[in-house]
């Protein structure tokens, strides 16, 4: 099953999470955590922690781009639903919610012609939506690190590297990691 999860984060996960957290009006509370120089990534990792876990995952009223958030996942829905198809997959489990919650956002955005000129209702249940991912997401993204630390440093390593919440993610190994 982490197999799976991992690779979901790496075709979808990682992005989503990026483009969900530059909605969140509280965002830079967590980059804050994070841009400390000389930490190691676990770290790092355990100060983003502390963060999410009490985190709401709200999204900004005036911010979301539906748009660029529906591009993304209507490109990502094949594989969305091929996910969905895994037989390993077991109902009412973390990671089966989550892609059911993802698939369901997706299904919302391509249903929706012009996703910029929606009533306040429609928006709002569109905030709903994202917010329920982002937080399954989030959430879920932490268990897969804590996986990752232990089984898969070296895949641990460049997660971080790629850190979602990072204000300045990079791929290049630095001396302080």
């Amino acid at each position: 099953m982490n197999i799976i999860i991992g690779a979901f984060f790496s075709e979808v996960g990682m992005k989503l999470l990026e483009i969900l957290s530059k909605w969140d009006p509280q965002i830079e509370r967590i980059q804050r955590e994070l841009a400390f120089k000389g930490d190691t990534a676990e770290i790092r990792f355990a100060r983003v922690c502390k963060y999410l876990r009490k985190h709401d995952f709200s999204i900004e009223q005036e911010m979301p781009d539906w748009e660029a958030l529906k591009v993304f996942l209507v490109a990502k829905r094949d594989y969305l639903l091929r996910l969905l198809e895994n037989p390993n997959l077991l109902e009412h489990e973390f990671f089966t919610d989550l892609l059911w919650a993802v698939f369901h956002m997706a299904e919302e955005f391509e249903a929706r012609m012009d996703v910029d000129c929606l009533p306040s209702e429609d928006q709002d249940h569109l905030h709903g939506d994202t917010k329920r991912v982002y937080g399954q997401l989030a959430l879920l993204w932490l268990k897969h690190m804590e996986h990752l630390i232990v089984s898969y440093p070296f895949l641990f390593s460049i997660s971080m590297r790629l850190n979602p919440f990072d204000p300045n993610p990079t791929p290049i190994v630095q001396k302080s990691q």
